[in-house]
């Protein structure tokens, strides 16, 4: 089995996912992307930045009939499948390059043939994401379960939409973690045994 370089971290919203590949990176000395990568995605499709993020946080487009009524070219193609195909270019350039840890932005589909990338989803119960979020960031203005199940099914309906596949499905992914049970530190350690092991197979 090749050694795995390349970290593809997918996570429910209020898990802890972005901390975990922070921490990651910290203890490997690897590039870390999460939405900095929108910056570099903009400039490859030519858009604003500012546009790119806005995209970033709209609902994905129709498709069906509905597609030809709103937001799409010539070609059939709407702004964000146009962001999404500059996404998979800036990735995969990013993995020819050499080892690196991403958040999101459904790297795990875009590098799913590569063997040297370990793919791992971060799940926590709604009730620990809640309370992790408000710990963390104080008081939203949507109450905070209705906030993760809002990001978490906008998350899985753009995951959808551009991979045709479940985002939640475990098969995914080579390793799923619940942080609600294991905390951040436990996680990143699994993480980390779980490399050496593949390395020495």
């Amino acid at each position: 089995m090749s050694e795995k370089k390349i970290i593809t971290i997918s996570r429910q919203f209020g898990s802890g996912g972005h901390s975990i590949g922070l921490a990651l990176a910290e203890k490997l000395d690897l590039p870390f992307y999460d939405k900095d990568l929108i910056m570099e995605v903009a400039k490859k499709a030519g858009f604003d930045e500012r546009f790119v993020r806005a995209m970033d946080a709209a609902e994905v487009p129709a498709r069906g009939l509905a597609a030809f009524f709103v937001g799409r070219d010539i070609k059939g193609k709407s702004f964000q499948d146009y962001i999404y195909d500059a996404e998979c270019s800036v990735i995969n350039d990013l993995a020819e390059k050499g080892p690196f840890i991403v958040v999101g932005r459904g790297a795990d589909f875009i590098l799913k043939d590569r063997e040297d990338t370990l793919k791992v989803f971060v799940y926590a119960s709604t009730e620990y994401r809640a309370k992790r979020i408000v710990e963390r960031y104080g008081k939203t203005e949507i109450p905070v379960k209705k906030l993760v199940k809002e990001k978490d099914k906008r998350r899985a309906a753009r995951y959808k939409y551009h991979t045709k596949r479940e985002w939640a499905d475990v098969q995914n992914y080579d390793l799923a973690l619940n942080t609600g049970l294991l905390g951040q530190e436990e996680s990143v350690e699994i993480i980390l045994r779980t490399l050496e092991v593949l390395k020495g197979e």
